[in-house]
């Protein structure tokens, strides 16, 4: 399936926002105290300011997970770590099953978080990937995500290779 331009264009501005608010959720998470702020003005920006209850569950769930230090980058960092990539694909994975009425978790968490996190990983995804949908974010399946994020590949660097992030 060809996918054209703009919608490549959007998918990737979907994908950024969406890896640059969950990094300022762990950058507070980790101390920040600017890091909520920037999280509502940037919600408020992209009109999605109704979604920031289920994004907060979502973002106690995924903080909870015990993280190295060079898994998430700093929220203006311009590359994306492999645990980055893997979470665009299982919330991309997130929100395909849930258009198909699928209940069982992405697989892609499995991978990502420890077994006994999936669970709940996946419920609150999918009530912050509904809310945004409602709000007229409609994040990409997982064959979107991969075109339209083509164009990234290079800025994808191993998790432990960069330490300043």
């Amino acid at each position: 399936m060809m996918m054209d331009t703009q919608r490549e264009l959007e998918i990737r501005q979907e994908a950024r926002f969406v890896l640059w608010a969950l990094r300022c959720a762990v950058s507070h998470s980790r101390g920040d105290e600017e890091a909520e702020a920037e999280i509502a003005w940037g919600f408020h920006m992209a009109d999605v300011l109704d979604t920031s209850t289920e994004f907060w569950n979502f973002a106690a769930v995924l903080c909870s997970i015990r993280w190295s230090l060079s898994a998430w980058h700093d929220p203006r960092c311009g590359c994306i770590s492999t645990e980055e990539i893997v979470l665009l694909q299982a919330l991309a994975e997130t929100a395909e099953r849930q258009r198909r009425q699928q209940r069982e978790p992405a697989a892609w968490w499995r991978t990502l978080v420890p077994n006994t996190a999936v669970p709940s990983i996946d419920a609150q995804a999918r009530a912050w990937l509904n809310a945004l949908d409602r709000a007229g974010v409609k994040f990409p399946c997982q064959g979107e995500l991969v075109t339209g994020l083509r164009r990234l590949e290079n800025l994808v660097e191993p998790a432990g290779a960069l330490r300043l992030h």
